[in-house]
């Protein structure tokens, strides 16, 4: 997947709505003169909240290493417990993902 058809897919899974195809479109002279109820201010606001976000789902690092330490530690110490059911699940859930994006 693109990255930013990616952080598109990010944005709608975080916040659960998808914009219409006008808010990915950069802004053009075309929509200076043509549009009504365009206003060039909430765009650019628009575009720079998607650059922060973007930026910020790219400066996550890949793999936690805080929780697997933690999640290590739990393991070691049989304080951690899954269903078999609820494993199962998650891993089913990963691979439509997976095999969908």
């Amino acid at each position: 997947m693109p990255g930013e058809d990616r952080i598109y897919f990010l944005e709608t899974l975080l916040f659960g709505m998808k914009g219409s195809d006008d808010d990915r479109k950069t802004f053009s002279s075309s929509d200076r003169s043509g549009r009504a109820g365009f206003d060039p201010i909430e765009a650019f606001k628009k575009r720079k909240a998607h650059r922060q976000i973007k930026e910020a789902i790219f400066s996550l690092p890949e793999i936690r290493t805080d929780r697997v330490a933690a999640f290590q530690q739990r393991i070691k110490g049989a304080g951690y417990h899954i269903q078999g059911e609820v494993l199962l699940e998650k891993v089913i859930r990963a691979a439509l993902l997976d095999a969908l994006f």
